[in-house]
């Protein structure tokens, strides 16, 4: 009996199916409206939320949030429908039936197939949300987060990518039909962003978390050799402290006076141990250890963080001031319109005596 579907491999069974009623162009139309829908709000609330953002993180923002929407609504979609999708008229299922003109698997409920989108939906897509909230934040976890996000999409993909092609090669089996825009335009293009971006961004978040361990040992990130044991016993929070470190240093845009790489040797040991004199001026004022983000150019003041909050250590006098805003961008911005004397920050009193 001739099957009545145009699906590869021929002759193999999709029970209930049923053709869709939507032409190609009406599915696709409405799969690329519904994604500028997207991107242009969630480009909106970054923007708002913040006004700093730059571009690589925007666009960074953008790709995440549109590949939550789609982990979670369409791959979510088939991994509670996957075993009556091939009869629904429902819009994403024939977005699905669609689709699988480049990969009958789909509809023949497969289980690697059902599988692999079921992690992909369950748990990239929230993450992705997640992730993208992060970069828009600022949160220390972003790059940690953003490497294990982006290596499970580029394994799912290569897995995916890996299957198909063993069949084919080792079985002859071929689940695509021959035209060209099905096998190249569907499966090999759409599939291939979540191999070179994750890729990209992976690149990304392993030289900036580099960055942030060379920084604590003062050598370069690009000279692993250099990098010897890392003691973080002093402190239960060193690791955020770290990864917030070497991200807000290889990301942030200090005020006109002010640098993120002291070239002085002593500015190192004044914060390496729990003896060393940033360190105590912190335990002084009753705080956790400090993390330097900058310093004014005459090695005066500088900016260091505690937990989730920001300080002014001031030398000439030996004081510490607390900023009322918990947002460094925000700090930096009104350092660079109107300088420290623009930002409310409150005296601390110590606890114990500073040692002058």
């Amino acid at each position: 009996m001739t099957p009545d579907h145009a699906y590869y491999p021929v002759g193999v069974e999709i029970p209930s199916y049923v053709p869709n009623e939507w032409s190609t162009l009406a599915l696709v139309s409405t799969f690329a409206l519904v994604c500028i829908i997207v991107l242009t709000a969630a480009k909106t609330i970054a923007t708002n939320a913040n006004p700093r953002i730059t571009i690589p993180e925007l666009s960074q923002v953008l790709w995440f949030t549109l590949c939550g929407s789609i982990h979670l609504i369409l791959e979510g979609y088939y991994a509670l429908n996957f075993a009556t999708l091939p009869g629904s008229q429902h819009v994403l299922a024939q977005l699905w039936k669609e689709y699988s003109m480049s990969d009958s698997r789909y509809l023949t409920s497969h289980a690697f197939v059902m599988s692999m989108e079921s992690i992909t939906a369950w748990c990239w897509g929230p993450l992705s949300f997640v992730l993208a909230s992060f970069i828009v934040t600022d949160n220390p976890f972003r790059h940690p987060l953003q490497i294990i996000v982006s290596t499970g999409q580029l394994y799912g993909d290569i897995l995916y990518y890996g299957t198909c092609a063993f069949d084919f090669l080792v079985y002859g089996i071929e689940y695509s039909r021959p035209e060209g825009y099905y096998f190249y335009g569907y499966f090999v293009l759409l599939n291939g962003f979540w191999i070179v971006i994750p890729i990209l961004l992976i690149a990304d978040s392993v030289r900036a978390c580099a960055r942030a361990f060379a920084e604590v040992k003062g050598v370069s990130a690009w000279n692993p050799l250099e990098v010897k044991s890392l003691d973080l016993s002093h402190s239960s929070s060193a690791i955020a402290q770290l990864f917030q470190h070497g991200y807000l240093s290889a990301t942030i845009n200090p005020p006109p006076g002010w640098t993120v790489y002291p070239t002085y040797a002593a500015y190192k040991e004044e914060w390496e141990g729990l003896d060393s004199q940033g360190q105590t001026i912190a335990q002084c004022y009753g705080l956790g250890p400090g993390t330097p983000i900058m310093e004014d150019d005459q090695a005066v003041r500088t900016i260091f963080q505690s937990g989730d909050r920001y300080y002014l250590w001031d030398r000439k006098p030996n004081s510490v001031h607390e900023f009322a805003s918990q947002n460094i961008h925000e700090i930096l911005s009104t350092m660079t319109k109107d300088g420290l004397r623009g930002l409310h920050m409150e005296a601390l009193s110590p606890v114990l005596d500073v040692d002058h």
